[in-house]
Formats: C-alpha cells, structure tokens, sequence
C-alpha cells in the first residue's frame, strides 16, 4: 500500500511539474512551484527528486528512450544518443528511408507524449547535448555523403552546427494538434534535409 501511495506521489508531482514547466517555462519554474501545484510542503518534494532538473530528466527519459531504440534499431546501432557517431555507411536512399521512418517515429511519440515533447525542445541542458550530438552526426554525413567541398574541418563543423541548429528548430516548429499534418510536415522536413548535403561547393 506504502509503495501505491509513494507512485501517486511521484505521479501527482510529474503533473504539478509538467503543467508548472508549460505556463511559465523551465527557468521560471520553481522547486516551490511545484510542490505547491502537487499540493505538499517543498521540504517532502525533495524526497522524491533531488532537483528540479531531476524532475525534468523523468519526465522526458521515455520519449528520449524511445526515440533512441529506435534509431539504433534503424542504424544496426551505428546512430545512438549515448555514443559518438563515427561512420554511417549508409547510401542516399537509405539515409533517406531512416529519415521517413524517424519522423514517423516522431509524429507517434509527438501524439503520445504532446507535454513530454514540447518539454524536451525547451530543456536547455538536453538541447544543448542533443544540438551537440546532432552536429557530430551531421559532420560525419557530410563526410560520407556530401558533394560539398571543405576549405577545412573546421569549415564542414561549422557547418554541420549550423545545419544542426536549423534541423532542431525546425522540428519544432512541425510539432502541430493534427497528428497526420504533424507527420506530413516532420517526414518532409526530415527527408529534404538530405537534398542539403548534395549541394554543389566551389
């Protein structure tokens, strides 16, 4: 009975927090916040998590899970959050077809996790690794499958930061109510996103 009561708990805080973090944002949301929303003392909130941050890695570890399996699923774990991406080895029609199916993936995930989601696109800390991660991963297409000629590394990285950069917002901003508009948008954002790698360089 102890350990039900403990889960509606965590539970009734993850709400508090989830609802607290879409009004006002994550900088201003605070510890207090939402032990008040949760309806108990601040002092009880931190035996359940230690930190804000704590809160907000909870509520979005299982989109970030699933998004993760299912691109080293897609990959044969050549592409995962949790390792840096060295080679692809993968063809134009191939990338292609992994893009179709992770913005798929995303529009599922989106419809399931609307809270969850729009809550990791404005977690700075996650952002920052997952915009750093996408760089890396972007960087190493250009090197296998860009027609693009560098002046230097340091050139194609700057480059594949700010591709990086646009692909993030860009998701963003195809996360919509309309679960299908969603998944039309994410699967044509996605895949015209390999049309920028052939472009000619001088």
């Amino acid at each position: 009975m102890a350990q039900v009561l403990k889960e509606t708990v965590r539970r009734d805080i993850l709400e508090s927090a989830k609802e607290e973090l879409l009004i006002k944002g994550i900088k201003e949301t605070s510890m207090r916040d939402i032990a008040k929303g949760a309806k108990m003392t601040v002092g009880n909130l931190y035996r359940y998590f230690s930190s804000k941050e704590d809160i907000i890695f909870t509520i979005i570890r299982r989109p970030l899970v699933m998004l993760n399996s299912a691109i080293e699923d897609l990959t044969n774990a050549r592409v995962s959050f949790t390792k840096e991406v060295l080679t692809i080895g993968k063809s134009d029609e191939d990338i292609r077809a992994i893009l179709r199916e992770i913005a798929n993936l995303l529009a599922e995930i989106y419809a399931r996790y609307p809270q969850e989601m729009q809550i990791l696109m404005r977690d700075t800390s996650s952002n920052e690794r997952f915009k750093d991660w996408l760089t890396g991963l972007i960087a190493v297409l250009l090197k296998e499958n860009s027609n693009i000629i560098f002046s230097s590394d340091d050139v194609r990285d700057t480059y594949a930061y700010a591709m990086a950069m646009s692909v993030f917002a860009g998701i963003k901003e195809c996360f919509l109510d309309d679960k299908e508009k969603t998944r039309e948008l994410l699967v044509d954002y996605l895949v015209s996103f390999v049309g920028l790698l052939k472009v000619e360089g001088n």
